[in-house]
């Protein structure tokens, strides 16, 4: 008859304390991961939400300048309207001035997306525009100021389209 070996316990000190390292590393591990993560989550997320909120203000500054513009078109053809009725001049250039004005700052708030280079060839333009009002008092004076309104249409469109590049990313 063998003789059996005498029973060794399966937790041993050593074996427990080995046991207990692995656990707290592997905790640590695990909360240094988690810290981490939620760090690197937050930072991105707070990025995103910052870059969403410069959208936001981009996008509301070319509806001010598409707004804005819409109301220049629609003051320039009432005192052009105006001067073949030959009535209420001064009030239809009153009128034009005022939502030139008001375009010009809407201009310069969008120059931040455009760029100050056509921000500048566009207000070129917008000045023009408030010369030839002022100085609309008969029928080809007020052509030309609508001609001048033309060709900043044509300048609103190509500028509307390059800050929605801009502004979405896209080529």
């Amino acid at each position: 008859m063998a003789s059996a070996a005498p029973p060794t316990p399966w937790l041993t000190p050593e074996r427990a304390k080995r046991y207990l390292k692995l656990a707290i590393g592997g905790l640590a591990t695990a909360i240094l991961g988690g810290f981490l993560a939620a760090l690197f989550t937050y930072m991105f997320t707070a990025r995103l939400n910052q870059e969403a909120a410069l959208q936001q203000q981009y996008l509301a500054a070319v509806q001010e300048f598409v707004a804005t513009g819409a109301v220049v078109d629609a003051s320039v053809t009432g005192l052009a309207d105006s001067v073949l009725d030959a009535e209420g001049i001064k009030a239809g250039r009153r009128e034009a001035r005022q939502a030139i004005a008001a375009h010009v700052a809407a201009t310069q708030s969008l120059s931040q997306v455009i760029g100050t280079g056509n921000s500048d060839a566009y207000m070129e333009g917008l000045a023009t525009l408030r010369k030839l009002v002022d100085e609309t008092t008969d029928v080809q004076s007020a052509l030309r100021a609508s001609r001048a309104r033309f060709d900043l249409m044509d300048n609103r469109t190509i500028i509307v389209a390059e800050a929605r590049r801009r502004i979405y990313g896209k080529p």
